[in-house]
């Protein structure tokens, strides 16, 4: 329900048998002196007037100017009479058509458990209703800030999930509509995600800013954009990440005219699909009825690693998560890739004088991006897929090997190893799916620590500064297994540190460190995320994991398929979630594709509907059933 309401759990009900006639016991209720026991005050109030555990009646108080947004009643149905002053109603009629009517004094409404609507009193006086449930609700309310009807919720406030928002604004004016948004994240601070806004900036894109536009028919969008902001701008620099943030969020605001964005800051927890679309259920008893959900959760935290708690910083991307590290404590790190290289660039941008170690199992840095002539797109290669695959099954065996001709013959030509693996990008998805599942797994073991090196590069600029810190012997890389992680006490008032042994071919060193940080990335497998909404989708089998745990189970197109293997039309997937059927599904170029495409098959399914305006339509002044 929602406001200053309160209980007041009768026993003068007429009926409290399992077979309610909702209908009757909402006159009951009319008739009685019930609309005296509402609280007084300012807002929407109510009473409950009776509960027992197969229904419940509730009396409401309907102000002037005051009602509820969207919302459903939990699978109940109900019965609803309006006893005084009269409401306005806007419900859903079908997937996306909104439609209205008035509730005069004196009419009985009685709506089924998928009824989503909402109601307001748009006259000058207070309303009062009457309402009953089978079975009962308890306390509802809609999210707060969403008005009317939303088209698309989109769960998750990072990247992933403001680029579909600004695909869906570009789709919607191409129909000359306008599209209602609610992003549902619970992250403090404006939406933009964790690696966007990052206040360092010596945190750099990984892509040169010539490729990161978020409309690949506008490839200059964003270099254009920088040089509007930060004037001149190199195209094939690496700019700061929050840059990037600032820039998804003016993409938006340019868009407004087309795409209305509601940030509800809130956690979902539950997702149910309904007839005409889906109930977001959210942390605090609120809900969100929406036409389309699109799940943009974005990286799990790393995997813990076992050691004990007062020394491990398990997730250096939590808000002040690093503070906590001294300016000479030792650190070490257990990962080398693009984390511990933000992490090493952040403790040396605050000052950091002690020493940090990395180790990874096999102690391997991410390569480093060439000049920007090396990167130039007449460089690149003819590919030869035939040739990647074998002229068969795909394997990962008859990858590498055809990956490695590709580069000899790269070589042989002077063009650059890397243009190689930027023009694998677009097929990588295609191959993935080509092999089996004995044929990932081998490629994730044996192939995999090498393309990831290759692939997810770091830039000049960094590599200059990370280069520089291991020269003046503030950072080191090695390989490596952590065996053993315990607590070293330091004496009476001292912080106690830690001892990591690590094993590297066969022999055992001991490293004394103040602090060890997870620097492993994100945990690929979804079947261990923690996150109360990927849970229920899991237990429920509303959502299938993707292969190996990889992200969610989802079809060509992005839709979820759920553990029975049905495909919902209801729930899409982008970024991150898709890494199980894509395997390149995290960097921007991707993850633009994947919104591009999901705002197309979202607005082509519901346009042609219409919208009535609330003062058109008749008054209702009896009972009706609304489906």
């Amino acid at each position: 329900m929602g406001g200053d309401g309160q209980s007041a759990q009768g026993a003068d009900g007429p009926t409290t048998s399992a077979r309610i006639d909702l209908t009757a016991e909402a006159k009951h209720w009319a008739s009685s002196d019930a609309l005296g026991r509402i609280p007084a005050g300012e807002g929407r109030r109510w009473v409950r007037l009776a509960a027992d555990e197969h229904h419940d009646a509730w009396a409401i108080a309907w102000p002037a100017g005051t009602g509820i947004d969207m919302h459903d009643h939990r699978g109940s149905s109900a019965a609803v009479v309006v006893v005084a002053g009269r409401l306005h109603e806007r419900y859903l009629d079908g997937p996306r058509r909104v439609a209205a009517r008035w509730l005069e004094p004196g009419a009985v409404v009685e709506l089924t458990p998928d009824h989503v609507h909402q109601v307001t009193n748009l006259d000058d006086e207070t309303a009062l209703s009457i309402h009953v449930y089978s079975p009962a609700v308890g306390e509802l309310d809609a999210a707060p800030g969403v008005p009317g009807a939303v088209d698309v919720a989109i769960v998750g406030g990072g990247a992933s999930g403001l680029l579909v928002a600004a695909h869906l604004g570009r789709a919607a004016a191409r129909t000359g509509e306008r599209v209602v948004v609610a992003i549902v994240d619970d992250a403090p601070g404006e939406a933009v995600g964790i690696a966007y806004s990052t206040p360092c900036d010596d945190h750099l894109m990984n892509v040169r800013a010539c490729a990161l536009s978020a409309f690949t028919d506008e490839p200059r969008h964003f270099v254009e954009w920088l040089c509007r902001r930060h004037g001149a701008i190199d195209p094939s620099a690496f700019v700061p990440r929050r840059w990037y943030g600032q820039y998804l969020r003016d993409v938006l605001a340019t868009l407004e005219e087309h795409v209305s964005v509601h940030r509800v800051q809130r956690r979902c927890e539950r997702i149910d699909e309904v007839a005409t679309g889906a109930t977001l259920y959210l942390d605090g008893g609120a809900r969100l009825a929406v036409g389309h959900v699109v799940l943009a959760l974005g990286h799990a935290a790393p995997r813990p690693i076992d050691g004990p708690v007062d020394v491990m910083i398990e997730d250096p991307w939590r808000a002040g998560a690093l503070d906590r590290i001294g300016a000479d404590d030792e650190v070490l790190l257990v990962g080398t890739g693009l984390t511990a290289i933000d992490v090493a660039l952040h403790l040396d941008s605050i000052g950091h004088r002690g020493h940090v170690q990395a180790v990874s199992r096999r102690g391997r840095v991410p390569a480093v991006h060439g000049e920007p002539a090396a990167a130039a797109v007449g460089s690149l290669p003819a590919l030869d897929l035939d040739r990647l695959t074998g002229n068969g099954a795909c394997t990962a065996r008859a990858l590498v090997a055809g990956f490695r001709a590709m580069l000899a013959d790269a070589a042989l030509v002077g063009q650059d190893w890397r243009t190689v693996v930027d023009a694998l990008r677009p097929f990588t998805a295609s191959l993935w799916r080509g092999m089996d599942d004995a044929e990932r797994r081998r490629f994730l073991r044996h192939a995999k620590p090498l393309w990831d090196v290759h692939r997810h590069r770091m830039s000049l600029a960094v590599a200059t500064r990370i280069d520089a810190m291991v020269a003046a012997g503030k950072l080191a890389f090695a390989a490596g297994r952590i065996r053993t992680i315990r607590i070293a006490p330091t004496g009476e008032g001292s912080r106690d540190g830690a001892v990591v042994e690590v094993e590297s071919r066969g022999e055992t060193r001991s490293h004394r460190v103040a602090w060890v940080v997870n620097c492993t990335g994100p945990d690929a497998d979804i079947r261990r995320r923690a996150d109360p909404l990927v849970r229920d989708l899991l237990d429920r089998g509303a959502a299938g994991p993707g292969w190996h745990g990889m992200g969610l189970d989802v079809d060509v197109c992005g839709r979820v398929r759920r553990a029975d293997g049905s495909t919902s039309e209801t729930m899409s997937a982008v970024g991150p979630m898709r890494v199980g059927a894509e395997f390149e599904a995290t960097a921007i170029p991707e993850i633009r594709t994947h919104a591009a495409t999901l705002a197309r098959r979202v607005t082509e399914r519901t346009s042609g509907t219409t919208r009535t305006s609330p003062r058109s339509q008749p008054a209702m002044s009896s009972t009706q059933h609304v489906a």
